[in-house]
This record gives C-alpha cells, structure tokens and sequence, in this order.
C-alpha cells in the first residue's frame, strides 16, 4: 500500500474475509493511509473488519459487485488470496470482463505430501490457471520467500500514471 501511495497512485483497500468486508476508497491522503492501515491489519490479524458491512452469500448483497461499482475506470487491482475456493477466481474473472487490470499474489497455504493435500493443490493450481487465463498476472507465493520481495516484484509492474 505504503509503496503505491509513496508513487503518487492513488490506494485504496477491500478487505474480504468469510461474510466481512470492508473498504477504502483511494487516495493519498494521511486520512486514507490511517484508514487502510486498520483495515490491513484487521485482516491480517484475523479480527472482525471495522467498518460492520456484512453479507451472506445467497441471503443479502454481493460486495463484489459493490467493490465494481466504486473502482473508477483506471483502477489497477491487487488481489491477495489463497485461491483455496472459488469467490477470488469470479471476482478476477468479472473484473477483467470490465476491462480492470488484476494482479494476483497467492500465498501457497497447501503442506503435505497426502493424497488430500496434492488434491487441493491441484484445484488451487485449476483456479490460478483460469486467472492468468482470464488476463490476470498471477504471482504463486511461496510463502519460504519473504513478502517484502514478492510484493515488490509485484508492485514493479505497476503501469505508470
């Protein structure tokens, strides 16, 4: 976040955890790195999202399509999720329908050698293949190396303003 702010690109964040989100819209500003701050770390944590916005799938609104209707038209997105289920490969997939540049960075969260664990990497690889399929750049994290790294690779390949 610091890292995009820092080159003049206005940030904002979407934290999407179970049937919690919550969102900042973009800036600059030390009221929006405040704001993105919290939310980045309530959901690095694991606690509840601050702001009280909640869903159920198949029972009230879909935050994704709330998320799509705030971008603006020249939003380049960072999508950090696991891939261990569907919701982030139909958020990439529908973003990229409308023309959004999507980065992916997939923390590898599969250990073992069972069959069960090379089953679910095989799925986790499926959902990663239709995201790069779709047009997304997809970074599959090794979580042996740093972030730090990983995320400036990313963040490298941001187009200019």
């Amino acid at each position: 976040f610091e890292t995009l702010v820092d080159a003049g690109h206005p940030t904002g964040v979407v934290a999407v955890a179970d049937d919690d989100y919550s969102a900042v819209a973009p800036g600059t500003d030390p009221a929006t790195r405040e704001a993105a701050t919290t939310v980045l770390e309530a959901a690095r944590s694991g606690e509840r999202l601050s702001t009280g916005l909640h869903w159920r799938f198949g029972v009230s609104r879909d935050p994704f399509g709330e998320i799509e209707s705030s971008l603006p038209g020249e939003a380049q997105l960072y999508v950090f999720s696991s891939f261990v289920d569907d919701r982030p490969v139909e958020l990439v997939e529908r973003l990229r329908t409308q023309g959004y540049t999507v980065r992916v960075v997939a923390p590898d969260p599969i250990d073992g050698d069972s069959l069960e664990s090379r089953f679910e990497a095989l799925v986790r690889r499926t959902r990663l293949a239709r995201a790069r399929a779709g047009g997304a750049r997809v970074v599959d994290w090794d979580r042996t190396r740093p972030l730090g790294i990983v995320l400036q690779n990313t963040v490298g390949a941001v187009i200019s303003r």
